[in-house]
């Protein structure tokens, strides 16, 4: 996996070679062949994209592409865009959360299996086979519904009630403009250490240093662009996919959203520090007199 500007050609090569040069060969080695079926394993990837994985979308179209050129011959052909399977396979393997995160449940072995079965009895050119929870799919993918190529699913998909105060749950900008100015700093830069945990996989305890780069606590590229859609959709903003490398630390991250984003007045110097007791004291003894 990899941003698309940092895949080499053997990057490439590599995920490319089993899926296309594979398929390639049988679909040679069987054209004198009356088959019944000759069934290929796409990836939902080649469908709706996956984060880094520009490589493996294109060995899976190829597969697709294949399907469709020999069904235009009138040879038997099945191009499956399995979506990820639980319990087993690559994405059982993964330990973060980043199929979740775009609505995209797993497919237990069983199901997959009947729906396999399913699938070839009704002889279908090129069925996309996914758990999806298409709301959280739109939301993770900020797609509005009106327009696109999931419009139709979406509009046919029951989209969840607001919470009771008409506001979307989570929703922490409100939550900002809810509070002091002196108390919104620390509020984001907790959930900004809410959102690396999910991107790292991390659980509710593990500690995410606020003025260490995120690179040293174990970011990647595709964390960093994984982190900066988080931000987009729990802030409902487009922030550019530069924003961890030019703010590296969750601190620096804070400070940008608020003062250049977010556009929250800033928080007076004087009342950055909460007074202590004893200042309170003199104050109030210098006021009386």
């Amino acid at each position: 996996d990899g941003m698309l500007g940092a895949l080499d050609w053997t990057a490439f090569q590599a995920v490319m070679a089993p899926k296309v040069r594979a398929a390639w060969h049988l679909h040679q080695a069987t054209l004198d062949h009356d088959l019944d079926l000759f069934v290929l394993f796409s990836s939902v990837a080649a469908i709706i994209g996956n984060l880094g994985q520009g490589n493996y979308a294109a060995a899976n179209g190829f597969m697709d592409g294949l399907a469709q050129e020999r069904r235009r011959r009138g040879l038997a052909a099945t191009s499956i865009n399995w979506g990820p399977w639980a319990e087993t396979g690559m994405a059982a393997a993964l330990e973060s959360d980043r199929f979740a995160a775009q609505g995209i449940g797993g497919l237990p072995p069983a199901q997959g299996l009947r729906l396999l079965d399913a699938v070839l009895r009704e002889a279908v050119g090129q069925p996309v086979v996914a758990a999806m929870d298409w709301p959280a799919f739109a939301a993770a993918r900020g797609l509005d519904g009106r327009s696109g190529l999931f419009a139709a699913l979406l509009a046919a998909t029951p989209r969840p009630a607001p919470a009771a105060d008409g506001a979307p749950a989570g929703d922490v900008v409100a939550a900002l403009a809810a509070v002091l100015p002196a108390e919104r700093p620390a509020l984001l830069r907790r959930h900004l250490q809410d959102l690396a945990r999910e991107t790292l996989g991390y659980g509710d305890e593990e500690a995410i240093a606020l003025d260490r780069p995120l690179v040293e606590q174990g970011f990647d590229s595709l964390m960093s662009v994984d982190m900066r859609n988080r931000l987009n959709r729990s802030l409902g903003q487009v922030l550019p996919a530069s924003l961890l490398f030019d703010y590296p630390t969750l601190d620096k991250i804070a400070r940008h959203l608020l003062a250049e984003v977010l556009r929250f007045d800033p928080v007076p110097a004087e009342a950055a520090a909460v007074p202590s007791a004893a200042a309170l004291l003199d104050e109030l003894e210098r006021l009386i007199g």
